[in-house]
């Protein structure tokens, strides 16, 4: 016969396994970068100008997911440096160098690989002449 000590002892370890499991994240399974888009018109006065982006990391499964701000924690990537650049916090500067479109991205160790986020598109534009 079982002791009531020890069915009282596997029914707490019962409960509290599967609350574990939910509370740890595991592996980083995405990332999503926020804003989509960026439109900077260029001045006449020089460029000017600040734009930071954040990076949401996901965590664990469907059922059990975990989000967390990794800004600082993945690599940032402009797909066209000369136009804009990112520092590794994830605030973009316009060279002023170049107009266009271009792709920024963000990069992390994940569970299976490196994870790369979503694309967000950073336009860099001339002032729309005026006519009078």
């Amino acid at each position: 016969m079982f002791n009531n000590f020890y069915i009282k002892a596997l029914l707490l370890a019962g409960l509290a396994l599967p609350i574990a499991g939910c509370i740890a994240p595991q592996g980083l399974d995405s990332i999503v970068i926020t804003p989509s888009t960026y439109t900077v018109t260029l001045s006449t006065t020089g460029y000017g100008g600040y734009w930071s982006y954040k990076a949401i990391g996901y965590y664990g499964n469907a059922a059990h997911q975990v989000t967390k701000d990794i800004t600082d924690q993945v690599t940032w990537t402009s797909l066209a440096p000369i136009m804009v650049t990112i520092n590794s916090s994830g605030v973009a500067t316009v060279t002023g160098k170049a107009t266009g479109s271009t792709s920024i991205i963000a990069s992390a160790p994940g569970y299976n690989g490196d994870i790369v986020s979503n694309v967000s598109t950073f336009i860099v534009q001339l002032p729309t002449a005026t006519t009078n």
